[in-house]
């Protein structure tokens, strides 16, 4: 363990430890300078020159992707007392540790955002072209982040934007598997987890965060950088930097202000306008991190299959049914993420019921996840930010693995910033693992649907009582029944489990002839029975002819009527000639009509 912390702390060094005092441009020193961007790359007399010119374009490119093309800010540097816009960087023999760091210089007071100029250090030791090329990037990126807000925690806000970058510059290959490796390893950790020097909680945690960065540009943004360019400018905060002491943090400067918008609100900014939120696109996230590996679909991260598989927090066997009020084996920080396991789904052939509950005082998500070969993968929300749901995943055996997604939300805005003075263990205390849940699993019976009675509806006839007879009916939410267009049911009542009973009535705009009857159970199941029902036509008027226009007039040579025969039939007792119409063509114009009920008086028809 004791190994293990000392390389973690070495790591931190390596990266990017924020401090003051570490290094410093001695007057004099030499220096390579961008004739055409404000860039100084200084050397001391361990660096080769050729060494610092290598550099230089290096950043010189850089700067061409970062800030002229993504849209990242120009950082901010100091020459003597004056705050300029610039990039400086220098190449010196540092702790043999320490690859790359960067130091904190004081406040911009041309401005009134609390934003800070910065000088860059590369360790003469690491020079190659690989150890240049992840230096200029990441601490380029620093340096513009910090030309916005030097508030946000130097860990994991900046380096979850640097790494990002770094990812990003080589076509989204992860440059550092060791970092997403731990990040994949707790997905239980609050996103914006803080290491911690401890016997039990130190890795690279936040440096593998930046693959919530990398799912925020590839879902919301072009996959090019502009958005995390854009979201950061949201972080800015009026205020000034009063003092940079190391021995209270040195990875976090003082202000005159607290630090808000923390990056979290910014995100969140930035995604109401695209339509989603922080907390929707944190549940999201959460299966974009899971569908990596050996689960990648090819519909989430694009060409990152090389990325570690989350790790599983529990195991359940679906042989063991019904599974009531399951806790998961670890519990879970604000904003951060569970993952239970579901095996033995592929067995399944009966559908599966998955019930949530959230304990605590946070706001839940839950989803539940069937991996699918050679397809995109199902994803069924169980709970969204509530304390509660369920769903039901219909056919089972079509998964080739199944999961179960939980993330917690904290109630309000969760704000990543701490106050990291003080005694360590307190200081985990206050991020602890606080979140628990319960899982139920059960396999459920698949509704039948046998008659629907009566099984006629008539147009315009107002409202019916029918019944449905089948199997394995329950209760819930979901009861509902669909009988299609122009068809309207009031009301549906489960009777029993083979028994159900609703109101529908048919508008007079429905087609006619037979259609399928769905019954949708209290549990989200659909069961139909095709044709189970006619729509027939309204019923027919008696003794109603056509328009008076197209009946022959008296003079035309009508015979009246005989008394008690229907008015208008225009036959004789003889059933003689109709005037100049024939029998057959007066039959026809007369069937176009409705005809009067009988309840009217009106008698039989002629003939």
């Amino acid at each position: 363990m004791l190994q293990r912390i000392l390389a973690s702390l070495a790591f931190i060094l390596l990266m990017c430890s924020t401090s003051v005092g570490q290094a410093s441009v001695p007057e004099g020193t030499p220096f390579v300078e961008s004739k055409d961007r404000p860039i100084r790359v200084y050397y001391d007399a361990s660096t080769p020159e050729a060494t610092a010119e290598a550099l230089l374009a290096q950043i010189e490119r850089d700067w061409t992707w970062q800030i002229d093309t993504t849209g990242f800010a120009v950082p901010l540097r100091m020459v003597g007392t004056r705050v300029e816009p610039g990039f400086d960087m220098f190449v010196a023999q540092i702790d043999p540790s320490t690859t790359y760091t960067f130091e904190v210089q004081g406040d911009n007071p041309a401005t009134v955002e609390a934003d800070c100029p910065v000088l860059s250090v590369m360790n003469s030791r690491y020079t190659t072209a690989a150890d240049l090329a992840d230096a200029s990037r990441h601490l380029l990126n620093h340096a513009s982040l910090h030309a916005i807000d030097c508030l946000e925690p130097a860990l994991p806000a900046y380096d979850m934007w640097s790494v990002a970058i770094q990812f990003l510059a080589k076509k989204n290959s992860p440059s550092t598997p060791h970092f997403l490796a731990d990040f994949q390893g707790t997905p239980e950790e609050p996103l914006s987890w803080v290491e911690v020097f401890g016997e039990t909680h130190f890795d690279f945690y936040s440096f593998g965060s930046m693959l919530y960065a990398a799912f925020l540009d590839q879902r919301f943004g072009q996959g090019d950088g502009k958005l995390l360019a854009e979201i950061w400018r949201h972080t800015a905060q009026a205020g000034h930097i009063t003092g940079i002491d190391p021995n209270a943090n040195p990875e976090w400067p003082t202000s005159d202000v607290v630090n808000s918008p923390t990056f979290f609100d910014a995100i969140d900014v930035v995604l109401q306008e695209k339509g989603s939120s922080f907390d929707e696109a944190f549940a999201e996230f959460a299966i974009w991190r899971l569908l990596v590996g050996s689960y990648h679909d090819g519909h989430h991260f694009k060409g990152v299959t090389a990325i570690t598989n989350v790790k599983v927090n529990t195991t359940v066997e679906l042989s063991e049914m019904p599974i009531v009020a399951k806790h998961p084996s670890v519990l879970v920080g604000r904003y951060g993420t569970s993952y239970i396991k579901l095996n033995g789904v592929t067995a399944l052939s009966r559908p599966l019921q998955v019930t949530f509950e959230g304990l605590g005082e946070f706001k839940w998500s839950a989803q539940l996840v069937c991996v699918r070969s050679g397809e995109e993968a199902r994803v069924l929300p169980v709970a969204e930010e509530t304390s509660r749901g369920s769903a039901l995943l219909t056919n089972p055996s079509e998964c080739t693995a199944a999961f179960l997604a939980v993330e917690n939300h904290s109630e309000g805005n969760f704000s990543p910033n701490i106050d990291v003075s003080g005694d360590l263990d307190e200081l985990y205390n206050r991020w602890a693992l606080v979140g628990d849940y319960t899982v139920s699993l059960s396999a459920v019976a698949v509704p039948t649907l046998v008659a629907v009675t009566p099984s006629h509806l008539i147009r315009g006839q107002g409202e019916v009582s029918l019944t449905m007879q089948g199997t394995d009916f329950v209760a819930g939410s979901s009861l509902a029944v669909r009988l299609g267009d122009g068809v309207t049911v009031s009301s549906v009542e489960l009777v029993d489990s083979s028994t159900v009973r609703l109101k529908a009535s048919a508008q007079l705009t429905a087609a006619i002839g037979r259609r399928d009857v769905t019954l949708v159970s209290g549990d989200g199941q659909e069961v139909t029975l095709p044709q189970g029902i006619s729509i027939d036509p309204e019923p027919v008027d008696a003794g109603v002819v056509a328009d008076a226009s197209l009946v022959p007039s008296s003079d035309a040579g009508e015979v009246a009527a005989p008394p008690g025969e229907p008015e208008g039939c225009g036959c004789s007792a003889s059933g003689t000639a109709f005037g100049g119409l024939g029998l057959l063509t007066l039959l026809a114009l007369a069937a176009t009509r409705r005809r009067r009920p009988r309840s009217e008086g009106a008698g039989t028809l002629c003939g």
